[in-house]
């Protein structure tokens, strides 16, 4: 079935109104705020406003209700529509397209399909005098939509509608230029055709090139004011309309504030018992998943209750900055192998599948995954390096942390690289050792020319034409913000400067993909380099931060069906030579809120192109957002006001 968009869809049903009924000679009088009263079976009681205000030859209609005692997740529901109405001989004539697809693909046994971007015909019918209420009903085909109610005027409309969508479109980079574009859709002519790209190859979007943010703020005043509500937007209800205004509300009515403390709260639910950090639990039986490569987030979540417990000092940050510590040192200690260390540890079950190794000697009862490699060592160093700021001096944990760092510095390979590791490194056991050693090897492969041109120009973070390696990105950013934290301690650091350089530079090429961390931790560590023409890009950040849906649980998502999505005419990271047999390249050209984004452990190891995931219903750790909530507070981007 072709696909309708519901602007012509409501351009032929104000055509099929004006043909159908005559208009009065006082057309433009029924423009006003009306207070709406009615009754739907199934639903009982609402209450609400009517808006019609006059557009040339018709008017713009918006109505918005809440149902008295109808209730979902324990929230009151509410509805806002949006549509067109033209006057009649007896009264009122309205046209509502209600579209179903949104981003939320299957809510139970209820699933999404391509005939849902077909918009449902909502019609109206109301009479009653000028003067007076006005009755009537609204039906859909299916009974989809099936309601009676009355108007009674209340006064002028305001110079803004009482509801109005606030979605915001904005380029991550500029259009490409003629022989860039003509030379890339060469070189990529064979994964046009790949058949999950056909159906956009004709499609205007797609032949543009330009990748674009599409950030939805709407309802945001609304859910703040009314936490205890649920507002389907522009859809009927049903049970994926209302997990999609669960979604949003769990964003948008709690303050960043709020949305902390449940996170930091539940966090420790996802730790197994050695502390290693898992995507996701199941409440139902207590078991965890996605453990397999999480030092990298462990390493992330020490940070941010770091910062927390430098913030707050409250006891349970410190603790869990204790516990999860315990799971990066066995890291290093369970494979038993000096510069050896792994992905992840956990207790042993007897069960060594999935590419797991036994502990043996004093780490029998553990068994660890191996191929620690780059990534993982930065959760590593990310969490050493905090967790050794926030322990009191003398505690046991900083003599464990030191000694983990001078072994994997003297005997790793990953991190005895002669380069960027080994320079971090060395500038951690300068810190924490006091032993000049450290502190010469780490100033020696500083001044190396080609080390110091690339961490200034940005530490290797690249964007163009929508083509970065998001998971390095994320990896740039632990390094940009180690260096820049180590900077600030002993001995004194002649590369501060430097370091500042090298985030603003690397911030400025992703900034308009709207990386939120990155934007927090450059603003809280630039220093002088931060600029008064910066802050918009800042402030954007926190949004984000409002964006993010706490609880966080892992819906299936899809954005195809969609009728305004398309895919992108360029494969993500298409160095890797895979893009004709791996589907795992496809991406968007559309980055959509962060509510509304495939679910994920951590949102800023993913590209914000990505169009498809999750389906467990299962709620996911939101580390993502306490490394960010809490980077920005401890370093003084917001305030726990907000």
């Amino acid at each position: 079935m072709p696909r309708i968009h519901p602007r012509l869809l409501l351009g032929l049903l104000l055509a099929f109104a004006a043909f159908s009924h005559a208009l009065p000679a006082a057309a433009q009088d029924r423009a006003g705020l009306y207070a709406v009263a009615g009754d739907e079976p199934g639903k009982g009681h609402y209450d609400g406003v009517a808006e019609l205000r006059w557009d040339h030859d018709h008017y713009a209609f918006v109505r918005t209700i809440t149902y008295s005692t109808y209730a979902a997740f324990g929230f009151k529901v509410a509805t806002a529509w949006e549509g067109a109405a033209t006057d009649t001989t007896a009264g009122l004539s309205v046209a509502v397209p209600l579209v179903r697809a949104g981003w939320i693909a299957k809510v139970g046994d209820l699933t999404r399909t391509a005939a849902d971007a077909t918009p449902v015909l909502v019609s109206g019918s109301f009479a009653g005098p000028h003067a007076g209420p006005l009755s009537g009903s609204f039906s859909a085909p299916g009974g989809a939509v099936a309601a009676t109610e009355t108007w009674t005027y209340t006064g002028p409309i305001a110079p803004a509608p009482h509801f109005a969508r606030d979605v915001v479109r904005t380029p991550m980079h500029g259009p490409p230029a003629p022989a860039v574009k003509s030379g890339l859709f060469t070189l990529y002519h064979d994964y046009h055709l790949l058949p999950a790209m056909a159906p956009y190859a004709g499609r205007a979007d797609f032949n543009a090139a330009v990748h674009v943010n599409v950030v939805d703020h709407t309802d945001f005043a609304f859910l703040r004011a009314h936490p205890d509500r649920l507002r389907v937007v522009g859809a009927p209800i049903d049970a994926i309309s209302l997990t999609e205004a669960r979604v949003r509300s769990n964003a948008f009515r709690q303050t960043l504030g709020a949305k902390a403390e449940a996170l930091d709260a539940a966090a420790p639910l996802f730790l197994n018992p050695l502390g290693m950090l898992a995507d996701n639990r199941d409440p139902a039986t207590g078991a965890l998943s996605g453990i397999g490569s999480s030092a990298l987030w462990t390493g992330a979540y020490v940070a941010s209750q770091t910062f927390r417990w430098q913030v707050t000092h409250e006891p349970a940050a410190l603790a869990n900055v204790e516990h999860a510590l315990d799971a990066l040192l066995l890291c290093v200690d369970a494979p038993g192998e000096p510069g050896v260390f792994a992905r992840a540890v956990k207790l042993a079950d007897g069960d060594l599948s999935g590419g797991w190794n036994a502990g043996t000697g004093p780490m029998a009862g553990v068994v660890w995954k191996p191929t620690g490699n780059n990534d993982m060592s930065k959760g590593l160093l990310y969490g050493f390096a905090t967790a050794y700021d926030a322990l009191p001096a003398g505690h046991p944990k900083r003599e464990a942390i030191k000694a983990r760092v001078l072994s994997l510095l003297a005997h790793s390979s990953v991190i005895r690289d002669g380069r960027m590791n080994e320079m971090m490194w060395s500038r951690l056991a300068a810190w924490i050792t006091g032993d000049p050693t450290h502190q010469n090897r780490y100033r020696r492969l500083m001044l190396n020319p080609a080390y110091l041109f690339w961490i200034v120009a940005g530490n290797g973070a690249i964007f163009e034409q929508g083509i970065t390696d998001w998971s390095g990105n994320h990896l740039n950013l632990v390094h940009q913000v180690v260096a820049n934290f180590l900077a600030t301690k002993p001995p004194s650091d002649p590369f501060q400067g430097v370091h500042r350089m090298s985030f603003r530079n690397a911030w400025l090429r992703l900034r308009k993909t709207r990386p939120a961390l990155f934007t927090l931790a450059y603003r809280g560590f630039g220093g002088s380099t931060v600029k008064p023409e910066d802050a918009p890009w800042v402030e954007d950040a926190v949004w984000f931060l409002r964006e993010y849906a706490a609880p966080n649980i892992g819906y299936k998502v899809d954005h195809t069906l969609r009728p305004d999505y398309s895919m992108s005419p360029y494969p993500s990271l298409p160095w890797k030579l895979d893009w004709l047999t791996n589907p795992g390249r496809l991406q968007g050209l559309y980055a959509y809120a962060a509510f509304q984004r495939p679910p994920g452990g951590y949102e800023w190891r993913g590209s914000p192109l990505r169009y498809q995931g999750g389906g467990d219903e299962l709620p996911y750790c939101g580390v993502d957002y306490l490394h960010a909530y809490w980077v920005a507070r401890r370093y003084g981007v917001i305030t726990g006001e907000e």
